[in-house]
């Protein structure tokens, strides 16, 4: 049973018994008193299934809020970014979105940490001939990063 609705019908016997006391008399015949416990009953249910949407609407969470915290999650989680002062060599550039994507994506399979550079350009102006994308890696990856492309023919 509800616990609410359990309250409710104490809360309702409990004013039947008062509403009694106070028509000692019996003016009242016995439809007036079962009309009446009917209206308390209903009264005091609606007041506190009232009380429960308002603490159910209490835990809702808004989702903006929670689309905020999810990014930052997102961002914390995603790995470092080349720091502007590690130097970094073109290794390769391509107006081919598909064989950069591939190409980067062999490489950080391989923990060698690279990034794209003029992607968001490149996918702008597709049709310039003269935006490449660049795929950039630490001097100190060079070598590696060069070994692994040779050894799946991406470059000659």
């Amino acid at each position: 049973m509800n616990p609410r609705i359990f309250l409710s019908f104490i809360l309702t016997v409990i004013s039947m018994f008062f509403l009694y006391q106070f028509d000692k008399r019996s003016t009242w015949n016995h439809s007036y008193y079962i009309i009446s416990i009917f209206i308390i009953f209903w009264i005091f249910s609606q007041i506190n299934l009232q009380i429960d949407r308002y603490k159910d609407d209490s835990k809702i969470v808004d989702l903006n809020h929670y689309r905020k915290q999810k990014q930052k999650r997102k961002v914390s989680k995603s790995p470092r970014k080349l720091q502007q002062y590690d130097k970094t060599v073109t290794l390769f550039s391509s107006c081919e979105k598909t064989k950069i994507e591939l190409i980067r994506s062999l490489l950080t399979s391989n923990a060698i940490e690279c990034f794209i550079e003029n992607q968001h350009m490149a996918s702008i102006y597709p049709s310039i001939e003269g935006i490449n994308m660049e795929i950039k890696v630490r001097s100190q990856d060079l070598d590696s990063a060069l070994q692994i492309l040779k050894q799946h023919n991406m470059i000659s």
